[in-house]
């Protein structure tokens, strides 16, 4: 793949295409209300080395979890979560595409409270162990219950032990048990209250509020764990509080809300001037920050409220303190 022309697809009910964005290597500038502490990642596919990081998940001992692939169909990407320590020391690479279904993906990814991880593979997910083992596998393309379309994001209910997918194809959020039992859907194709256009993040906090970056429709959207919508905010736009199709999701142990927001000016395609957003749990406001973000999508925080931000085009995790 070419590294002067980068084509990111933003997975939306068409897979809307955010091509043609030149690749940078300067160093992270700009202001930020979280002080920057590192930054790890060159371009490559060597270990430590990133081609298009997307997805980053954070476990209770501050492990970071990366997986480089980012919409439903594109080709060409490394199939494989690395693993690092906090401080961006490379510990281990794994491939959860050479078990079972050869057409796994990996997407989404989320750590729990026993350190396994869930990782998303389009149309299904698969369990692994803390040592990259594939421990077991859920799902399989097409829209009833327990099946998907495009499953590209995976979050954790700690107090329950369920996880949930965002189909991001079908609009809609699923949740199962632990051992992959589903319990319920919720969600359709719209811009109503509960509704999606290309949902491409989920997190669940300490009380089990699930929240979702509707990223076509500029916003996020909280509910229950049972799927009972709460609140939205956000509106398409460049100013506090306003999104361009915001991807990846995060919770700190106080319950802020952060979220990557992947685009800001009139030109949709410019992603030179990303940002992170902060908001309370009931979607205040709270602080915003940009470091020299090409497309920053997947997002986590540790216990610590060190905030990690995946630098899609720039191949690298950058860290942040609270």
């Amino acid at each position: 793949m070419s590294r002067s022309l980068a084509s990111l697809a933003l997975a939306s009910a068409a897979l809307l295409f955010l091509g043609a964005c030149g690749k940078k290597s300067t160093a992270p500038q700009g202001p930020t209300s979280h002080r920057f502490l590192l930054a790890w990642g060159t371009t490559g596919p060597g270990n430590g080395q990133f081609e298009f990081p997307a997805w980053v998940a954070v476990d209770d001992s501050a492990h970071v979890y990366v997986t480089e692939s980012l919409g439903a169909v594109e080709t060409g990407f490394q199939q494989r979560v690395q693993k690092f320590t906090s401080s961006g020391e490379f510990l281990a690479s794994w491939d959860p595409t050479t078990v079972g279904d050869a057409t796994f993906k990996a997407k989404g990814i989320a750590a729990t409270a026993a350190g396994d991880l869930y990782v998303c593979g389009v149309t299904s997910v698969r369990r692994l162990s803390r040592l990259g083992v594939v421990l077991d596998q859920w799902g399989s393309a097409g829209t009833a219950d327990g099946q998907f379309l495009a499953a590209l994001a995976v979050a954790v209910d700690r107090v329950s032990g369920d996880f949930y997918v965002a189909d991001t194809l079908q609009n809609r959020v699923q949740r199962f048990t632990s051992a992959g039992s589903f319990v319920r859907a919720w969600g359709d194709t719209g811009s109503a209250d509960g509704q999606f256009q290309a949902p491409q993040g989920i997190v669940v906090d300490a009380n089990q509020n699930v929240y979702v970056a509707d990223t076509n429709n500029h916003r996020v959207q909280k509910f229950t764990h049972d799927g009972v919508w709460v609140k939205t905010w956000g509106t398409k736009g460049s100013a506090a509080g306003q999104f361009k199709y915001p991807g990846g999701i995060a919770v700190d142990a106080d319950g802020n809300v952060y979220v990557t927001d992947s685009a800001r000016g009139d030109n949709d395609l410019d992603l030179g001037n990303a940002r992170v957003q902060v908001f309370t749990g009931t979607g205040t406001f709270v602080t915003q920050w940009d470091n020299g973000f090409g497309f920053p999508t997947g997002i986590g925080v540790d216990s610590g409220g060190n905030v990690y931000v995946a630098d899609n085009l720039h191949d690298r995790i950058q860290k942040f303190s609270n």
